[in-house]
């Protein structure tokens, strides 16, 4: 008899309601994108959270599931996975399946290979410092901002929007602006340079 997904999601939906966590669920055959998976195959059953709730219902789970491994598929990737590789899961939790981080630290239990909890916070605490800071858009991206800016097309003024606006969401639930101050800079450049060139060539065309 093998665990089926039904199962785990049932018992990991039935976690979140004794800790009044709030979730939602979706059909699995149903196409969206998840931020929260509950997935190895490609029709998962998706357990939207909170992302504020992400790290909370994770300690809930990896403390209250209880995994019997005569019911779990002998063909799960996990079995396959060297122990670095189940190492890197456990380091990881925010990227993880709370089953899949759960199972990986009873493989590892069984190898007899300790889990380091201290390593496992100062990695999350690392991934957490390095997400929470914006990312440097590429020079690509930049130098054909300025090119479509200069031909006054709306590509140009796409470009400039896309690298002021774009926001990422934090574990902690919080927006912050994807890219950093000096590429939002060169956005507001773009935008200006586009508007002034489109004011140009309309006047240009229209004294033909």
């Amino acid at each position: 008899m093998s665990l089926t997904e039904e199962a785990i999601a049932s018992e990991i939906i039935s976690i979140l309601k004794k800790n009044n966590i709030q979730f939602k669920v979706e059909d699995t055959r149903k196409n969206f994108d998840a931020s929260f998976s509950l997935s190895e195959v490609n029709k998962p059953i998706l357990i939207f959270l909170n992302p504020m709730d992400f790290e909370k219902a994770n300690k809930f789970i990896d403390h209250e599931m209880i995994i019997d491994e005569d019911k779990i598929n002998k063909n799960h990737f996990l079995y396959s996975f060297s122990n670095e590789e189940l190492l890197n899961v456990v380091k990881n939790p925010n990227e993880w399946h709370p089953f899949d981080l759960k199972l990986a630290k009873k493989i590892l239990n069984k190898k007899n290979i300790s889990v380091n909890e201290e390593e496992i916070l100062i990695n999350q605490k690392k991934k957490e410092l390095e997400n929470n800071q914006p990312e440097k858009s590429d020079l690509m991206t930049i130098l054909l901002g300025y090119v479509f800016s200069l031909l006054g097309g709306l590509f140009g003024i796409g470009i400039a929007i896309f690298l002021i606006t774009n926001k990422k969401t934090l574990t902690t639930g919080k927006k912050i602006h994807t890219y950093t101050k000096s590429d939002r800079d060169h956005g507001y450049k773009m935008l200006i340079l586009s508007i002034i060139m489109l004011i140009f060539y309309f006047t240009v065309y229209l004294n033909k």
